[in-house]
């Protein structure tokens, strides 16, 4: 049974709108991570290589009070260099990210602000990642296990602690803040207010493309958002959980993987 996705969508989500129509759309400038899926659709690099690529400076710090660079601005620079053909290989690309490295900070900044503020609203100033993670964990993960389903029962578990320990280390600082899960979270804190609008305009400030109904995740999110205004019992995180389910369950039943 295939029963949880976060992570591969995650990875995968800013390069893969490449593949579409306008994809040019789905990169944000500010966010080093765009740029490396960008430069290695443009260079046709291999996953493995793209995935060492980023893994290598995901651990790197950055200077989180720097607010000089624009998204304006590093695109026009990143497309230039291309243009006149300085980004033509792995060794051009890491010189670009070096020069502009600091010019990367405002947006994680934001971004760990932003998530830490949502969870904080959620939790009431009292925050308890064990029980954050067991409200979240519905929108990444199958949850519907039979009772005497002892094996399910202890990969959920595993499933929440671990999540709860990437939500304490985002929380942190220490680590991203992923894009599924500021969306969630956003949609937990907010469940009365929260609008289509806000979410993209947070998305865009913090790097990440807007929802996109082409993207698996993103469409059960637009669906919940839609069906919860004419619904006065259940919000739109409550109505994600229940999307989140309904698929996962329904994809496993038939065979298909994500």
């Amino acid at each position: 049974m295939v029963t949880v996705w976060f992570g591969v969508g995650q990875f995968l989500s800013g390069a893969m709108g490449q593949l579409y129509p306008g994809g040019d759309t789905w990169v944000h400038y500010r966010n080093y991570k765009d740029l490396i899926y960008d430069f290695s659709i443009r260079n046709k690099m291999d996953i493995q290589s793209v995935y060492n690529l980023a893994v290598g400076y995901s651990g790197r710090g950055i200077n989180n009070n720097n607010n000089n660079m624009g998204t304006v601005n590093i695109r026009e620079e990143y497309e230039e260099q291309i243009e006149i053909g300085n980004l033509d290989n792995i060794n051009e690309f890491r010189n670009f990210l070096e020069a502009n490295w600091d010019e990367f900070g405002s947006i994680r900044k934001f971004t760990t602000e932003t998530f830490c503020e949502s969870v904080n609203t959620f939790c009431e100033e009292d925050v308890s990642f064990d029980d954050l993670a067991k409200a979240l964990i519905g929108t990444f993960q199958f949850c519907g296990y039979d009772y005497y389903d002892n094996e399910g029962e202890k990969a959920l578990r595993r499933a929440r602690e671990s999540l709860a320990v990437r939500l304490r280390s985002c929380y942190n600082g220490e680590s991203d803040v992923p894009r599924e899960i500021i969306v969630a979270v956003l949609l937990a804190a907010y469940p009365a207010k929260i609008t289509e609008e806000d979410i993209n305009a947070i998305l865009y400030d913090c790097g990440y493309h807007k929802l996109s109904a082409r993207l698996i995740f993103d469409a059960l999110v637009l669906d919940a958002i839609n069906s919860a205004q004419n619904d006065k019992r259940n919000s739109a995180f409550d109505i994600l959980c229940d999307n989140v389910q309904r698929i996962i369950y329904h994809d496993s039943r038939i065979g298909n993987k994500y």
